[in-house]
This record gives C-alpha cells, sequence and structure tokens, in this order.
C-alpha cells in the first residue's frame, strides 16, 4: 500500500491551482486518482532574487559570526561557539518546515504530511501519517488561544484498538487561517467522508 502510494505521488501528472488569492502559500494540486492541499511555509513564498538575498546575507552573517567569536573567546572557546553557531544555523535553515500537506486518497484514506528541509524545492525530511478511510470518524476545526491570538486548526478524529480515538492535527506547525482549513475540511468531506465506500464501511 506505501509502495503505491509513493509511486502515484511522484510519477502522476498533476495540476496545481491556487484557489484563495490572498493566501498564495496554499494551493491544491489534482494527480491522477487524488489530490494534495499543500500549505507552503509563508516565509518561503517569495520571489527567487529575494531568496539569493536573502541566502547571500544569511552567508556572510555565518562567516562574520565565526571570525569574531574566533577574535573575542580564547582558542579553547572557538569549537564551543563554532557548534553553538552551526547548531543555530542547521536548525533555522536544514531541520525548517518547507511545507505541511494533507493528501487524500480515495477510497483509502487520507495522509498528513511535513516536509522540512534547507532548500523550498528539494525537502530532505519528511513525516507522514496515513489515516485509513475505514477507521476515520471525522473531521473538524477546532479553535484555540495562543497568548492572546485566536488559531483554528484542523484535526483528524480516528479510532485504533489499543488507544480508541486519536486525534491527530494537521499543519501543526504552519496553523495555517480559517478559509484555507475550510477548503480542506470540505475536500476531505466531499471526496472521503461522504463517499460512497465510507458510507457503506459505516453501515453495521
Amino acid at each position: 500500500m506505501a509502495l503505491n502510494i509513493w509511486l502515484m505521488y511522484h510519477f502522476s501528472s498533476c495540476h496545481q491551482h491556487y484557489p484563495l488569492s490572498s493566501h498564495p502559500e496554499f494551493s491544491v494540486i489534482d494527480y491522477s486518482g487524488y489530490r494534495e492541499y499543500r500549505v507552503e511555509n509563508q516565509k518561503l513564498v517569495t520571489t527567487s532574487k529575494t531568496r539569493k538575498w536573502s541566502s547571500y546575507i544569511s552567508s556572510c552573517f555565518i562567516v562574520g559570526s565565526l571570525s569574531i567569536g574566533y577574535r573575542i573567546f580564547a582558542a579553547n572557546y572557538y569549537y564551543p561557539v563554532l557548534v553553538a553557531t552551526l547548531f543555530v544555523v542547521l536548525n533555522s535553515t536544514l531541520f525548517r518546515v518547507l511545507y505541511e500537506s494533507v493528501i487524500l486518497l480515495p477510497p483509502h484514506g487520507i495522509q498528513l504530511e511535513t516536509h522540512r528541509g534547507p532548500l523550498s524545492s528539494y525537502p530532505v525530511f519528511s513525516i507522514k501519517h496515513f489515516i485509513p478511510a475505514s477507521k476515520l470518524s471525522g473531521v473538524v476545526i477546532n479553535e484555540g488561544l495562543r497568548g492572546w491570538n485566536v488559531l483554528f486548526y484542523l484535526v483528524a478524529m480516528w479510532h485504533t484498538e489499543n488507544r480508541g480515538t486519536v486525534l491527530r492535527v494537521a499543519y501543526q506547525d504552519l496553523l495555517p487561517v480559517h478559509p484555507i482549513l475550510l477548503q480542506v475540511l470540505e475536500g476531505i468531506h466531499e471526496l472521503i467522508l461522504c463517499s460512497p465506500v465510507h458510507i457503506k464501511e459505516d453501515v453495521p
């Protein structure tokens, strides 16, 4: 099953469009037989010229920090400074979130993905959670608070034999705005939850 999903994902023809003009970080990609709702890291949705200058400034910052650190600290403290600087740089570039996706695979289920890496076009790491349609009991948009800000998040509820009902948050790192979540929710209901196969499985 996992191999079939990987082959479909990498070798299918696709059509990508942006349904919300006010949110260019959100796109819908229609493949042959399935659909992806992708949310890119809004901080990375820039022009190529801006990306080039950003990379140049980051490189100058790294070189400058190491040079200044070597002059200020004694030789014994150079390597700890080097390690600390590399850790900060790697954490902010190599492991940064590039985009997150909710992939609808009717009638099999949905897959939640988070992709990380230093370059926006080439993810290095990815985390994927597949939820079978037969176990998916519902998808809702919840409301929460972070400080004084109101946040909305998409939650998939699915049943497991060992732990009962499990909640899985989609786009948990980027937390897109409500209009984006509404588009994804409607797609899940249309292609997965309201599909004839899923309805038939729910009938006792």
